[in-house]
């Protein structure tokens, strides 16, 4: 017995709208590397990409994940970006799912953005010893001083 075309027209609607949903997730979760032009780099970056040619481990860092980051070092790490935020958005949505909270596919790209939001650094210390903390600024703005 063969569905019903109508049956089928819902289907792949859902799809798209699924599709649609970790597209704009996604795409959420890239803004700050787009806005800034650059990835966001963090203070341990070094070590994955220094493991590759010194031959070398570090403690509890990932050898695939610094291989793929020395593979992409020369393309802007756009495929790491990208990757990153999939995974991020698959964690994310199974964990709605998990929860039952993912009634529609539209609650993932709300909770992403939801997440992006509140994470914004507000407030972020100077780092010399004893002075009060002088900046006040967000890093993901760009045009602001990184002091």
């Amino acid at each position: 017995m063969h569905p019903s075309p109508g049956i089928t027209l819902l289907k792949q609607n859902a799809w798209r709208a699924f599709l649609a949903a970790y597209a704009i997730a996604i795409t959420l979760l890239c803004l700050p590397a787009i806005w800034n032009g650059f990835t966001l780099v963090f203070d341990d970056v070094g070590d994955y990409l220094e493991r590759w040619p010194t031959r070398t481990l570090g403690l509890g860092r990932s050898a695939p994940y610094g291989l793929l980051l020395w593979i992409t070092t020369s393309s802007w790490w756009i495929p790491v970006i990208i990757l990153q935020a999939t995974v991020t958005s698959w964690i994310i949505d199974r964990a709605l799912k998990i929860f039952g909270l993912r009634r529609s596919p539209w609650v993932l790209p709300c909770v992403v953005a939801v997440i992006a939001a509140t994470s914004f650094s507000s407030h972020r210390c100077c780092r010399t010893p004893g002075r009060l903390p002088q900046c006040s600024h967000s890093t993901f703005w760009p045009g602001t001083p990184t002091a």
